[in-house]
């Protein structure tokens, strides 16, 4: 058998009808699957480059390896610059979500595109708050971004300390100007920061095992990794941060009382405004857990975030989150360890962490995939770069009115709030009086993050939308279908195997398939439909199924 479209495609036979693959293995299923967990959608393209390195290679483990090794080794592709300064606040939201999508669609650091909107769901800031949806926040946003798609391969460390300086963090999570107490009536060091800092960044609400599981005390109860005094004391730890204005004195405390915002460059340190006496921070931590009265503010910085860094919650804590965008939202303890200890090896490299999550049995085998507790939803947006991808679209001199999707709400740098879009624990209230494919995810203890999104009104409006994406594509990104045209023409049989393989990595259900092959065979639909709209039904109907909804 051959791999990429010609396996894709039905057979040798398409070969001379595509420009196909020609390189032996006994699936392409596997490939699919990977690339699906590892970039915003596979592509005919990529998948034909992995084909052709799982040869060179010699077996899928050692072309997987290769693949994620070239992916590390390539630069850095950063958001474009599509900003008009003439332009009003609508106009810049829509060119950076447009400079998002280009590059989700089109770069080819494709892992490093992944893990960067991994991270933006961690480190989370977004435009739904009102200063940020301005011009100024839009370009802040996009500059915050780009940090993360420099720093998707470093180390931890580094990156959580560029983050905490970031002036659009500093607004958003409000430790910007925020100051030490001078009397009990007046102003406080502000606690969101070193509060989510804490719960959503670094080592969660409970002390966690290698494993992740969370540590009990003698009682059975669950051990909190940080109480009110130590939220205190890391917002302390983060007074005397500003804005840099940039003027011409330099002056760091400029602006101090409110006015002025600076969202291109980091924030600076205003000694004046910092909290110089003695501070206890995580005595679980490796490092110091007590900051010594007077070294001063960048001092204080430095061994706090150090402090939260050698916490061992923060590689199990993180493993896990990372796995949950990746590969499933119900990892076992077992690969929750072997990630972690991958991260602590590496000295906290989210590259090689990466690496491991995708490389893992639990994420490799078939075995394990074909569980009930396998996998994950999608991400909203992953339903359209995963589509745009699959038919070679590209948003190239395009309208950025195209990035206006948002598919069940979901939209880059979008979130209602710092806890992102859903949480990792969700469990949807399903009604399991019925034969309902969900019901088991509540009695079973498992976790479905994606759905809470998902409600009933905005599937409706997000299946419009996907109806738009296909239908509509000439007024918006244009897609490619002369492969599947050239299909269609042979029978509606090579071209259901062909969607199957391309879209849902092999997991067509028998249903589905019927559907689709009544849809693509239909004497009504002969006569009625052109086959091009035949085309569009038919992959309408794949895009909206559970098989597609689902990642194995």
């Amino acid at each position: 058998m051959l791999v990429g479209l010609t396996l894709l495609g039905g057979g040798a036979g398409v070969a001379q009808a595509q420009s196909a693959c020609t390189v032996p293995l006994a699936s392409s299923e596997s490939i699919v699957r990977f690339l699906t967990q590892a970039t915003f959608g596979p592509s005919k393209d990529e998948i034909c480059r992995l084909a052709r390195l799982v040869a060179r290679e010699g077996s899928e483990a050692e072309g997987f390896e290769a693949w994620i090794d070239e992916q590390l080794r390539l630069p850095v592709t950063p958001l474009a610059d599509h900003f008009d300064p003439d332009s009003g606040n609508l106009q810049h939201a829509r060119a950076r979500r447009f400079a998002w999508y280009e590059a989700a669609v089109g770069a080819p650091d494709q892992l490093r595109q992944r893990l960067a909107f991994a991270l933006s769901e961690i480190f989370v800031v977004s435009d739904k708050d009102g200063t940020l949806s301005r011009r100024d926040g839009q370009v802040g946003l996009q500059r915050y971004y780009n940090m993360l798609l420099k720093g998707a391969f470093g180390d931890y460390r580094s990156l959580i300390g560029e983050v905490s300086v970031d002036p659009v963090m500093g607004h958003y999570l409000s430790v910007v100007r925020s100051q030490a107490a001078t009397a009990a009536d007046g102003p406080q060091p502000d606690e969101n920061y070193a509060r989510e800092i804490l719960q959503l960044m670094s080592i969660g609400l409970d002390m966690l095992r290698p494993n992740g599981e969370p540590r009990l005390d003698r009682d059975g109860n669950r051990i909190p990794t940080f109480d009110q005094d130590t939220i205190l004391a890391f917002a302390r730890a983060f007074t005397g941060l500003n804005y840099d204005l940039g003027e011409p004195d330099d002056n760091p405390c400029r602006g101090w009382g409110g006015r002025g915002t600076d969202f291109t460059r980091p924030m600076v340190l205003c000694e004046r405004y910092h909290d110089a006496d003695e501070k206890h921070l995580l005595a679980a931590s490796d490092r110091s857990a007590v900051l010594p009265a007077g070294q001063g503010a960048a001092r204080d910085i430095e061994d706090a975030l150090d402090n939260i860094a050698a916490h061992p919650n923060v590689a199990p804590f993180l493993s896990r989150r990372l796995i949950e965008r990746f590969v499933t939202s119900n990892p076992s303890p077992a690969y929750v360890r072997r990630v972690a200890d991958a991260f602590n090896a590496s000295g906290g490299r989210l590259g090689a962490t990466v690496r491991a999550i995708l490389l893992d049995d639990e994420a490799r085998s078939e075995r394990i995939a074909n569980r009930s507790y396998a996998g994950k939803m999608r991400e909203p947006v992953l339903l359209v770069t995963g589509l745009w991808r699959a038919f070679g679209g590209s948003l190239a001199g395009l309208d950025p009115r195209v990035a206006a999707i948002e598919p069940f709400g979901q939209a880059p740098q979008g979130s209602p709030s710092v806890f992102n879009f859903f949480q990792p624990e969700f469990q949807p209230a399903i009604d399991t009086t019925g034969e309902r494919l969900p019901a088991h995810i509540l009695s079973d203890g498992l976790y479905a993050p994606e759905l809470q999104v998902m409600t009933e009104l905005a599937t409706i409006q997000t299946h419009n939308d996907l109806r738009l994406l296909i239908h509509g594509n000439a007024a918006r990104v244009p897609l490619a279908f002369d492969d599947e045209l050239a299909l269609q023409r042979q029978g509606a049989g090579p071209l259901v195997d062909h969607l199957d393989q391309l879209l849902l990595a092999g997991t067509l259900s028998d249903a589905l398939r019927l559907a689709l092959l009544e849809i693509l065979e239909s004497p009504a639909s002969n006569r009625d439909w052109p086959v091009r709209q035949r085309l569009y039904d038919a992959l309408y109907l794949v895009v909206t199924s559970p098989e597609f909804a689902v990642q194995r």
